[in-house]
């Protein structure tokens, strides 16, 4: 399972970054949504940002939206929530063979944060993922011979000649 070894691969990172001290952690939980729609199957990553001139961040926290979109992270054990601290959330989708058929217009990009969030000690930390849509398809637009020429013409009447006083 592809999913797995990426987030072993992801654990095995982080613990290089946090080290293998035991971190204060808060509960977490939250909904991932797209375009106001409950986006279900998708894996969530809690990565820590280090403070300024601190290389220690902690471990990260992972979690699985069901089949609402609701979550709740785990970092040491099931369910204990995510370090104390200033969070980059990473949304992924599921591995094709778990849900060959998932479908998202949002950004599920295991190498782009999605959003920043702060987990607080002692507070909820209920968060309501809020994914961005995908970029317009960078699909070539359609355009006339015609219209392509008047761009031509348009762009080479704007430009400054050279050497004209």
């Amino acid at each position: 399972m592809r999913l797995s070894a990426l987030l072993v691969l992801i654990s095995l990172t982080m613990l290089g970054c946090g080290g293998l001290e035991k971190f204060s952690t808060a509960k977490v939980d939250g909904k991932v949504l797209c375009d106001g729609q409950p986006v279900a199957h998708v894996s969530l990553v809690f990565a820590p940002v280090a403070k300024k001139g601190n290389k220690d961040s902690g471990k990260a926290g992972f979690g699985s939206a069901d089949a609402s979109g609701a979550f709740t992270v785990s970092t040491y054990g099931k369910d204990d929530g995510a370090v104390v601290g200033k969070h980059d959330v990473i949304v992924m989708p599921p591995p094709s063979e778990d849900v060959p058929k998932f479908k998202c217009p949002c950004e599920t990009n295991p190498k782009k944060p999605v959003e920043q969030v702060e987990v607080v000690a002692g507070q909820p930390n209920n968060f309501l993922i809020n994914l961005p849509l995908k970029a317009a398809n960078n699909k070539p637009t359609k355009i006339r011979p015609s219209e392509l020429q008047d761009a031509i013409d348009s762009a080479a009447a704007s430009e400054p000649t050279a050497g004209k006083d």
